[in-house]
């Protein structure tokens, strides 16, 4: 038996058409070439939605995502390389990466915004209402310090951390190199 496809408008077999529950037939009234031209293109105009219904996909599937990377290892190998080849370009081009970092803060300042606040509102959650001014002297001292070494200040115990979360207080601090803190992310080392 054949169909005839809505979008290309050929007559295929019916082996060409995916499953749908709710059509007449129940199958997709385009076939299925023409459904993957069409699921490219809404990927192209949604390109961060489509990325992010991706990863939460993976995040709430990890069984069938983890059988997927071993059974195709060189997509990992090449994810690898692509994500190493990345990190050395920006280290080799720190002034230009600077640049385009200052474009898109300028573009997305609401979004820039916004992090920031969350971040805000995280840290001030964070801190106990125990602190003393001391505490909270310290800790100023602790930036202050940072910033004037050009190093970075690192919650040992991230505050928003995956299995647990720190508080932010002078002993949680420590003063660490950029691309230390940076390599560090949100992770809590033992």
């Amino acid at each position: 038996m054949v169909k005839k496809c809505v979008k290309c408008k050929k007559f295929k077999d019916l082996s060409k058409y995916g499953k749908y529950a709710a059509g007449k037939d129940g199958l997709n009234s385009t076939c299925k070439p023409c459904r993957a031209d069409i699921q490219r293109q809404y990927s192209a105009k949604n390109e961060v939605k489509e990325k992010n219904r991706k990863r939460k996909w993976a995040r709430e599937n990890p069984e069938k995502t983890n059988k997927w990377n071993r059974n195709n290892p060189e997509h990992i190998k090449q994810w690898k390389a692509d994500r190493d080849y990345n990190r050395k370009y920006r280290l080799q081009n720190l002034e230009r990466e600077k640049e385009r970092l200052r474009k898109y803060s300028k573009t997305h300042s609401g979004e820039k915004n916004a992090l920031n606040r969350k971040r805000y509102i995280s840290k001030i959650r964070a801190t106990p209402p125990w602190l003393t001014r001391e505490h909270l002297e310290n800790i100023k001292q602790i930036y202050i310090k940072a910033k004037n070494s050009g190093m970075h200040v690192d919650h040992i115990v991230p505050l928003k951390g995956k299995n647990v979360s720190g508080l932010h207080v002078p002993w949680n601090l420590q003063i660490i190199s950029a691309s230390d803190n940076i390599k560090k992310g949100n992770r809590f080392q033992e």
